[in-house]
């Protein structure tokens, strides 16, 4: 069996590359058909009955408690699942187990050519559809192994020791449903739960060499019919692959995602992912680009003036490497107090500078490296948060009325203006900058 290193995630190398999803094996296969994989420490396998297959997926049962054990707190950390959300009506999902209610069908990915066995070993998987249900689930399977680990059934003791070690306890799970495990009448309860997952049929979609592209499509393909996902997420799936790697110094800088909540204390250097493609794009676009499903859904690519092949060629790590120590730079600059961090930060703003830059420097007109270069020259003319006279920007912006005018791109297109002219070596006002800013 061949060896391969693993990746900074910790999963395993599977055929000839490194992924970090799964290997799937299967019984009977050998090293001699040109078959290795190498098996993550302490990984439990997770034996599944084909009932149909397709090219590219199959259509499986497991067990539940198959399923459940095979599970490992990475799989809640998948990048791009939007993270687990509150949801009271999967507080009931232990009844449908015990009176044997068929669940919807979980979708997982792997990394493996299908075979034409009838029965497949799964080492690891990414779950594309299915968390919340699968968080929950995993749970209470959790809860009931401390309790009989400890031999202790106090509710209170077992519940307050596994708080501590799971973030999103609270979020996921039914207070009443978690005491009810600890009564022995309850007819599912923390001593015959296992015995009740083994005896709960699952059905999976497990789909098979998808590309990063293709599980985030087929992501949003299964999604579309549940609760809407967040636009920021959708939009941060598009370009996730830009900051899987550390690209810049985790000291100074930090990209939030939208399923990290909301921030109540911005620090410098903290920005949101959606926030920096918004600003990379409207430099890129010499105008204020905005977060919309446009961008996002048109012939699944993302949409800018910039031809799709431009943008690829433009958008790699060290642009946006480069592009965030200078953001960096030009907050410390501008980021004096927590009224100029919180502006500066907004999409708005971020829009409206970006693009006032890009229009000074001509940047359609110039390459990645010639535009990085010319917008350090705009940030070393910009002194501090009083080149902007936010004081003043914010008795205008006070003055605004939404029943008139669209705020947002009034705010973004000033911002613009008001940037152009400060590079420019002119003094704007804030008053002139949404004057015009209106009748554009």
């Amino acid at each position: 069996m061949k060896k391969g290193s693993s990746t900074r995630l910790g999963w395993l190398y599977c055929g000839r590359k490194a992924w970090t999803t799964a290997c799937l094996l299967t019984e009977g296969e050998t090293e001699d058909k040109g078959t290795w994989y190498v098996i993550p420490k302490n990984c439990i396998m997770m034996k599944l009955k084909i009932l149909d297959r397709k090219e590219g997926w199959i259509l499986a049962k497991v067990s539940l408690l198959d399923y459940i054990e095979a599970l490992s707190e990475q799989n809640f950390n998948y990048d791009i699942q939007r993270g687990i959300v509150n949801n009271p009506f999967l507080d009931s999902i232990l009844d449908a187990v015990v009176e044997k209610k068929s669940l919807p069908p979980i979708s997982l990915v792997t990394q493996k050519k299908e075979s034409s066995s009838d029965v497949v070993e799964i080492c690891s998987f990414n779950i594309l559809d299915g968390l919340q249900r699968t968080y929950r689930l995993w749970i209470y399977y959790k809860l009931a192994e401390l309790a009989i680990g400890r031999h202790n059934f106090d509710y209170k003791a077992i519940t307050k020791e596994f708080r501590n070690t799971c973030d999103k306890y609270t979020m996921a799970v039914s207070p009443r449903q978690v005491r009810n495990l600890f009564k022995k009448e309850n007819s599912i309860n923390v001593w015959n739960l296992k015995d009740k997952y083994s005896a709960f049929d699952l059905y999976m979609y497990i789909w098979m060499d998808l590309t990063t592209e293709e599980e985030i499509k087929q992501m949003l393909i299964l999604n579309a019919g549940q609760k809407p996902m967040n636009l920021n997420h959708q939009f941060e799936l598009m370009y996730m692959r830009l900051f899987e790697e550390h690209i810049f110094d985790d000291d100074k800088i930090k990209i939030l995602r939208s399923k990290d909540g909301k921030v109540t204390q911005r620090i410098i250097g903290n920005y949101m992912m959606s926030s920096v493609i918004i600003g990379a794009l409207s430099l890129l676009n010499m105008k204020p680009m905005r977060l919309s499903r446009d961008m996002i859904y048109k012939d699944s690519n993302v949409v800018s003036d910039y031809s799709l092949p431009s943008v690829e060629d433009v958008f790699t790590t060290n642009f946006i490497q480069t592009f965030l120590c200078l953001l960096f730079k030009l907050d410390t600059k501008i980021s004096s107090d927590k009224f100029a961090s919180d502006w500066f930060a907004k999409d708005t703003t971020l829009a409206g500078i970006m693009a006032g830059i890009g229009v000074h420097i001509n940047s359609i007109n110039n390459s990645p490296s010639e535009i990085l270069q010319k917008m350090e020259f705009c940030i070393e003319k910009i002194h501090s948060a009083e080149d902007f006279s936010l004081m003043e920007y914010t008795k205008v912006y006070d003055g605004l009325s939404g029943a008139k005018i669209n705020i947002g791109m009034s705010v973004r297109k000033a911002v613009m203006l008001y940037t152009e002219y400060l590079l420019d070596g002119k003094h704007p006002s804030w008053i002139m900058a949404f004057d015009m800013s209106m009748k554009k």
